[in-house]
């Protein structure tokens, strides 16, 4: 079961990215996919992205849900996410809603969770977005408030009036036995109910008091050499060549969304790279990595179809992590890692991407040799 999320035009691409990243962690039924954001041009009719005064109605965003699930064909079965940091109408049940969703459409707010999560707002949107696709899946019918907790017990189906409320609901990591008889009445499988449960422990999990410090304590600084060498605590960590090459590329380029495709266009830039880091002359590692050759004209062609590039994508990320967590340990090889998530484009076609997000605590200081060499 596909799940696609968007956003409004003011929402970064890096924040829809962290959150899909993260729900991609759990594997099960659902697989989440990054698409562009909403066009403003598009559905001008419908919603004023540019009025930051005014709510938007369900109504007309669950229209702009339908028309881009028209535009792109997508299963009726699948589920449509838009992320907003726009003010979202309340109108009825006079509610401050944090999200709300019509059949298989879905709309979180990003907003207000900072001080809710100690400022992990991704794993707020990313538990919205869970709790929607739950309550969808076990029967529950727009502005049909039967069946939830009005009183909050720690469940997922918790109404919660307020913030505070929802908070109870993240730190509780909780389905009742009297919802989960429901969904499963309803139709929910127990492959799915079984990784929305992971879902709730690694919300659960992550907002816990010790994993709040630890993702507060300062990071040590990566160090990229002259020799293109990657050191953290004065400790080296040994990267093969040309994935060390994908690394420092990434380091490069915090926080913009990479694909094999972007790699193919910068070529030259991440050949330099590998170059430097190598000693050598030979990029034929360079194109090994990327699934391309040359012709006898001189060309460039792809020998590497494209869901093989997507999953050779994937076994260098594990490597790139796997050699920090042998040398640092789990908790910094979070951290340092590349993250990795699906992208679809506009015809349909699911492309992986990878990314290093900008992240304030951390910080990479790279050998002005090193850059002389690759410039």
């Amino acid at each position: 079961m596909n799940v696609y999320v968007t956003s409004t035009p003011e929402i970064s691409t890096s924040k829809t990215t962290k959150v899909v990243e993260l729900l991609n962690s759990i594997k099960g039924p659902l697989n989440f996919f990054v698409v562009d954001k909403l066009s403003k041009a598009n559905h001008r009719n419908l919603v004023d992205f540019d009025d930051n005064t005014l709510p938007i109605f369900f109504d007309n965003l669950n229209k702009v849900a339908e028309s881009e699930r028209d535009s792109f064909s997508y299963n009726h079965d699948d589920f449509y996410v838009i992320l907003t940091s726009k003010k979202l109408d309340n109108a009825f049940y006079g509610k401050n809603w944090f999200s709300y969703f019509n059949q298989r459409n879905i709309f979180v707010r990003t907003y207000g969770w900072e001080i809710h999560t100690r400022r992990k707002t991704h794993i707020a949107i990313a538990h919205q977005v869970i709790e929607n696709i739950f309550q969808s899946l076990s029967g529950y019918k727009f502005e049909d408030y039967t069946g939830y907790h009005d009183r909050p017990q720690g469940c997922l189906n918790d109404f919660c009036h307020n913030e505070y409320e929802i908070e109870f609901k993240l730190r509780t990591g909780h389905i009742c036995k009297t919802c989960l008889d429901y969904a499963v009445k309803n139709g929910i499988t127990i492959e799915l109910v079984g990784q929305i449960s992971r879902y709730l422990n690694l919300f659960r999990g992550e907002l816990l008091d010790i994993q709040s410090t630890i993702d507060e304590m300062p990071v040590p600084k990566v160090m990229i050499t002259e020799k293109g060498k990657v050191i953290v605590s004065n400790k080296e960590i040994r990267i093969k060549h040309i994935n060390r090459a994908l690394y420092i590329f990434a380091a490069l380029n915090r926080g913009e969304v990479l694909s094999l495709s972007y790699l193919k266009y910068r070529y030259d830039d991440f050949k330099n790279i590998y170059f430097a880091i190598k000693k050598t002359g030979n990029d034929k590692a360079v194109k090994t990595f990327m699934g391309i050759d040359v012709n006898a004209q001189g060309e460039r062609v792809v020998v590497r179809e494209l869901s093989k590039s997507n999953k050779y994508l994937t076994d260098v990320r594990n490597e790139i992590k796997t050699s920090f967590k042998n040398v640092l340990g789990d908790e910094l090889a979070e951290i340092l890692k590349i993250g990795l998530f699906d992208k679809q484009d506009y015809t349909n076609t699911s492309q992986s991407c990878f990314i290093l997000p900008e992240n304030p605590r951390l910080e990479f200081e790279i050998d002005q040799g090193f850059m002389e060499m690759i410039e």
